[in-house]
């Protein structure tokens, strides 16, 4: 198990849009479980979702995990269809966070559903591959991601493309909040830009 360290701004593979992936390299299976091992070792707060960028490598390469335990893997995103309705809720309800930024959040208008299309192969199978040359285990599949799952895929595909959710929430007028401890609690509170 390799836990790797978490890039932080001003990382400049955090500001810089990433490059395709080569499904034939064979650093693709190390990157991929290092990624996995990443991902699940988070827990202050729990990870939903790593982009390569997260770890310094700038590569079009995010790992989903909208429940524990079920990691989906994506290569090489591309956004076949936007949702035209924008997920709704408190301002509470539209929070994020990113592991880029720890105890950093702020409301985030994202849309509701969305239509992706990448390439993907089961961790598993990954895992169990016996050489390095992965790439055979990959297919291109078109899928349909609603609300929370959709949030999580449009916040990685921001990294892909070089932006934090910091950026979102300032361009859409919101506030920043810093996680604190306050008298045994946990409170929001804002931060100055």
């Amino acid at each position: 198990m390799t836990v790797l360290q978490l890039v932080r701004p001003p990382h400049k593979a955090l500001y810089k849009k990433a490059k395709p992936v080569n499904l034939s390299d064979g650093q693709l299976k190390q990157l991929i479980l290092d990624m996995a091992d990443t991902l699940v070792a988070q827990s202050d707060p729990p990870g939903v979702g790593l982009a390569a960028p997260q770890i310094g490598v700038s590569k079009q390469i995010f790992l989903l995990m909208p429940q524990p335990g079920e990691i989906e893997v994506v290569v090489n995103p591309e956004v076949v269809e936007w949702g035209s309705e924008l997920q709704s809720g408190t301002e509470q309800d539209l929070l994020e966070g990113c592991l880029s930024l720890p105890k950093i959040y702020g409301p985030v208008e994202r849309v509701k559903d969305l239509v992706l299309r990448y390439q993907t192969a089961d961790l598993e199978a990954i895992k169990q591959a016996p050489d390095k040359q992965i790439g055979h285990l990959f297919v291109m599949v078109q899928k349909d991601f609603h609300d929370f799952p959709a949030r999580i895929v449009q916040h990685e595909l921001d990294h892909l493309r070089g932006r934090l959710f910091t950026s979102r929430v300032v361009e859409q007028g919101g506030s920043l909040y810093e996680l604190v401890q306050k008298n045994g609690k946990e409170e929001f509170v804002p931060i100055e830009l």
